[in-house]
């Protein structure tokens, strides 16, 4: 009897293998948006959320308690652990001496904020 081959060309396969990926990657990523603003971030600004979000970063909480190094996690203010929630909170008070810092960072174009 005569073998019924199917041929499949490297397209189809590699149309098939990415169709596979995908879906297993949408299955373990339940709440990934491809329409997240994140996305359209240049690479230092997406480079910044992306050390706020998983701690590593240079702030003196993860520098002192992960790397051992420095003198002490707290902020230079003694105001509490200088962490990402520490920054946010903190930072953003009109009040707080570094606010026209980190307004300059985020305009450099703007000379006072």
């Amino acid at each position: 009897m005569p073998e019924n081959k199917t041929e499949t060309t490297l397209g189809k396969m590699k149309t098939r293998i990415k169709a596979a990926v995908r879906t297993r990657w949408i299955k373990y990523h339940p709440f990934f948006s491809a329409y997240d603003q994140y996305h359209t971030l240049n690479r230092v600004k997406q480079t910044t959320i992306f050390w706020l979000r998983t701690g590593h970063n240079r702030l003196r909480k993860h520098m002192y308690t992960k790397l051992k190094i420095g003198e002490t996690p707290i902020c230079q203010r003694g105001q509490g652990l200088q962490s990402p929630e520490h920054n946010l909170r903190d930072l953003s008070k009109p009040s707080h001496p570094q606010a026209p810092v980190l307004a300059r960072a985020h305009h450099p174009d703007r000379k006072s904020v």
